[in-house]
Order: structure tokens, then C-alpha cells, then sequence
């Protein structure tokens, strides 16, 4: 169980959800999808842009050994949209979600990011569930 990530449209930004004054839980992918690719990943400082030195990071890394929650998708703030920047998109939106896959999860994921309106970039995500049943999100940050 993992607590349920809301987005505030009106304030534009997430979070936890509180229901009756209690915190709310639920174990559902699209939660677990948001928990990857919204919370920033540490990398290493040969990673990171020029003129930068903080690595990042989830606190609640230091809770799980050899297991690393986020995505590295913060890295392109501020990059450029060209081809090879919707690439590195998919590609960090592919890592991020891939435990999914080998906690053995889901079957199977598809990203493609797209350039959306005002410089947002929408990833759509394509998962195929244990069942085979299909479950289809997307996720947008702004650039």
C-alpha cells in the first residue's frame, strides 16, 4: 500500500491525499506511476548539467536497499525540445518504470513522450497488466 499521490489542478502541482482527515492508501499502477515519475531521482555528479551540483534524491531511498524511486526527468528542465531531448524523455521514463516490470508487477511498459501545448511534454504510458488487460496514463511536466 502507498499513499495516494492527488493532483491539485487550481495550484498545479501533487499531492498526498488526506480523506476525513486521514491520510489515504492505495495500491493501484497509476499511483505507483506518478511515485516514479514525479519524484527526482540522485544521480551521479557526472550526470548532472553544467554550473549544478545537487544530485537529488528521494529521502526514502535510505528505507530501501539497492532500490532507487524516481525518474531522471527533472535533468531536462530547462533543455531544449528537440528529437533527442523527446528521446532521453522516453528513456527516463522507461528506467524509472521498469521495476514494475521486474518486481514482476506488470508484464510489460511503453513510453512515448510527445510534445504537448506551451512547452509541456506528455508521456504517455502503455502497461500491460499480469492479466494481459492493458492500462493506458499519461503524465506531463513543463519544460
Amino acid at each position: 500500500m502507498d499513499l495516494l499521490i492527488e493532483y491539485n489542478q487550481e495550484q498545479d502541482f501533487w499531492d498526498i491525499a488526506i480523506q476525513d482527515g486521514q491520510l489515504s492508501t492505495t495500491d493501484s499502477i497509476e499511483n505507483a506511476v506518478i511515485l516514479s515519475l514525479g519524484t527526482d531521482k540522485r544521480v551521479n555528479i557526472e550526470e548532472l548539467p553544467f554550473e549544478h551540483n545537487d544530485q537529488r534524491g528521494w529521502w526514502g531511498d535510505i528505507l530501501m536497499e539497492n532500490h532507487e524511486i524516481g525518474s531522471k526527468l527533472w535533468l531536462l528542465k530547462r533543455e531544449k525540445i528537440t528529437e533527442n531531448m523527446l528521446e532521453n524523455t522516453e528513456n527516463y521514463a522507461r528506467e524509472a518504470l521498469v521495476w514494475l516490470v521486474s518486481d514482476g508487477i506488470v508484464k510489460s511498459i511503453d513510453v512515448q513522450a510527445v510534445l504537448g501545448s506551451y512547452n509541456n511534454i506528455t508521456i504517455l504510458v502503455n502497461i500491460t497488466l499480469l492479466n494481459n488487460n492493458t492500462f493506458n496514463t499519461q503524465y506531463s511536466f513543463k519544460n
